[in-house]
């Protein structure tokens, strides 16, 4: 998603890619309950797309809008600062957060984590989104035997 903007900021500040570490953070849950994890990620989201920012310009909105996913942010931050924020909460898809998170097994979490080298990144911030606090130790260690 940031290819193009980063190869044209290289360009004009005659830096290399390898002068930067890209680092996005992501919502992690490995096993467990992974409906509560899911409802966890989802609350976030909600947050982010409808209270962060603007009505006039939120940047996760506009990397949402950049997904495909522009109907849902405009929804989302619609209900939200209306003070809908139940319904907020159910505008946001499982295909969205199947799009920006880590939720499953470790198959499903392994998989992601390949896709997320495949595209450059350099360390992944993970957010491990578990209530329960054994479950979240869970889903570090599980994360740290993954990448070894």
């Amino acid at each position: 998603m940031w290819g193009e903007h980063l190869r044209a900021g290289f360009e004009r500040s005659g830096r290399s890619r390898a002068e930067l570490e890209v680092s996005p953070t992501v919502q992690v849950a490995i096993g467990g309950d992974l409906e509560a994890a899911r409802a966890g990620a989802r609350m976030r989201l909600t947050l982010y797309l409808g209270g962060m920012g603007s009505r006039q310009y939120n940047f996760y909105g506009e990397l949402t809008r950049r997904m495909g996913f522009g109907e849902v942010a405009d929804a989302v931050q619609e209900l939200f600062l209306e003070g809908r924020k139940e319904e907020a909460f159910n505008a946001v898809p499982d295909e969205l957060l199947d799009r920006i998170c880590l939720l499953g097994d470790e198959d499903v979490v392994g998989e992601g984590l390949a896709r997320y080298a495949d595209a450059g990144i350099d360390r992944l911030i993970a957010i491990p989104v578990h209530a329960d606090p054994a479950e979240r130790l869970h889903t570090i260690e599980r994360l740290a035997a993954l990448r070894g």
